[in-house]
């Protein structure tokens, strides 16, 4: 570094460099050496709080809307400059709409009612393109359709797509009403942050859909047994019903052989045969 910079200096300045102006450039290289180093651990640090914080929301919850809450809390206060933070997945029933399934900070009030197509507004935009995106004064973005987001105060968007392979699943953004941009290393803790949620949403999916499945098998067998059932039991009232039929015959049967005998017996039986 400090060879690069004296080449810089004889390329502009000259030749002649005075022993105040090298103890003064070794003085500023140290700082930026020592500044680095801080951030570097600053950022480190923060990461590893980011993981342990990651690891103990999906420990501490088995509802993926909870996880997911706790996920995005922990980025927030983790983050000085980060303000809200929504993440939508698509919908199970229609894969071209995405449903906010956790909302933090300014953006709460969202949980429940922000809902976005593929394609259409920044949300949308970034499930459509599967690529992060970065929106400057979001209130006068013609890109950000949510009434919500341009009254939040908002000066800055970014947001990442949740990927699965080839597919995306959903999106994560967040925004700050304090900051003109993300640092590097807050869209690097937000794209881990979504790639945890991104895993966590699709396991928590597939078991939705297996219980979905065998809730679906459960009924179907249970409308097979009360069928079932209903049929024994009709076969049941058949037979019982066949039975008194029999019963009657039999009887009728034993009554007309038995008025039969007396007939032929009695001299009355005689005259009523006559008439």
């Amino acid at each position: 570094l400090k060879r690069v910079i004296l080449d810089a200096w004889r390329a502009y300045v000259g030749a002649a460099i005075t022993v105040t102006d090298v103890e003064r450039l070794d003085q500023i290289i140290d700082d930026a050496v020592a500044s680095s180093a801080l951030r570097y651990a600053q950022t480190r640090e923060r990461t590893l709080l980011a993981v342990d914080r990651v690891t103990e929301a999906a420990l501490g919850s088995t509802d993926l809307g909870a996880f997911l809450t706790s996920l995005l809390g922990a980025l927030l206060e983790l983050t000085a400059s980060i303000d809200s933070g929504v993440v939508l997945l698509r919908d199970e029933r229609d894969r071209d709409l995405l449903r906010a399934r956790a909302a933090v900070g300014i953006e709460a009030q969202l949980a429940a009612t922000y809902a976005v197509r593929v394609g259409d507004g920044f949300a949308g935009r970034i499930a459509s393109t599967g690529a992060p995106m970065c929106l400057r004064d979001p209130a006068e973005n013609p890109v950000v359709r949510v009434d919500a987001l341009k009254r939040s105060g908002i000066r800055v968007l970014y947001g990442v797509p949740l990927r699965h392979g080839d597919d995306v699943i959903g999106v994560a953004h967040v925004g700050s009403r304090t900051a003109v941009d993300f640092s590097d290393e807050d869209m690097l803790l937000l794209r881990m942050v979504a790639a945890r949620a991104t895993s966590v949403s699709v396991q928590a999916q597939a078991v939705e859909r297996e219980r979905e499945a065998r809730r679906s098998l459960e009924q179907a067998h249970r409308q097979v047994v009360r069928f079932a059932t209903e049929e024994s039991k009709g076969r049941a009232r058949a037979e019982e019903s066949q039975h008194e039929l029999d019963a009657a015959r039999r009887v009728a049967e034993e009554n007309g052989a038995l008025l039969d005998t007396l007939l032929s017996r009695s001299p009355v039986g005689f005259a009523l045969l006559d008439v």
